[in-house]
């Protein structure tokens, strides 16, 4: 809006309309660029995490030990990805009525808009749908790396149960065995 206040052109009521919607749609600009970069650094986190849990069940596998499957970690991902898509459902949503608002004025529902009137709604539409893209692909982004992160921390806990099985199976076998002992040296040998 400084633009207009420094500029010398004569400002139409066509003009102004123009500026004042694609100045509303420039305020969402940066906010649909900050939910992409959430979505973006969610991936590097939960790549992260995932090579990370990799390398750690191959040391609790050289060791015998079982991990904890859950940690803070993977659940603060989680908790970024609910709240990066309420932000996205939410734009979606803001944003989605603004179309049907702009689709109303161009569809010759207002007749006072000159041709270079209908022009500058159909540039604002433009950049509406552009936001709206944005929103979607991150969106459809997120919807993926979500069930990609959710399918690897079930494979992580069926690793787990696997080998959690595994040490039953020799816990098993050393009762199985100590058990009979145990229960004949009992019988054989009276408590003084």
């Amino acid at each position: 809006m400084d633009s207009v206040r420094r500029s010398n052109t004569p400002l139409h009521s066509e003009r102004l309309l123009y500026l004042i919607l694609l100045e509303n749609l420039r305020l969402w600009t940066p906010v649909a660029h900050m939910t992409e970069d959430d979505v973006e650094s969610l991936h590097d986190i939960a790549l992260q995490l995932c090579a990370h849990s990799q390398r750690f069940l191959m040391y609790l596998f050289l060791i015998h030990i079982s991990p904890n499957p859950v940690s803070d970690n993977k659940d603060d991902v989680l908790l970024r990805m609910s709240s990066t898509r309420a932000r996205l459902g939410l734009m979606q949503r803001r944003l989605s009525s603004k179309r049907d608002i702009l689709r109303a004025i161009s569809a010759n529902a207002f007749p006072l808009l000159g041709a270079r009137g209908h022009t500058y709604l159909r540039d604002t539409t433009d950049h509406l749908n552009d936001l709206l893209r944005t929103v979607a692909l991150a969106r459809d982004s997120l919807n993926q790396l979500q069930s990609n992160y959710l399918a690897k921390i079930s494979l992580d806990l069926a690793e787990t149960d696997k080998e959690n099985n595994r040490s039953m199976k020799i816990f098993s076998v050393i009762a199985t065995v100590g058990l009979p002992v145990n229960a004949i040296s009992g019988i054989g040998i009276p408590n003084k």
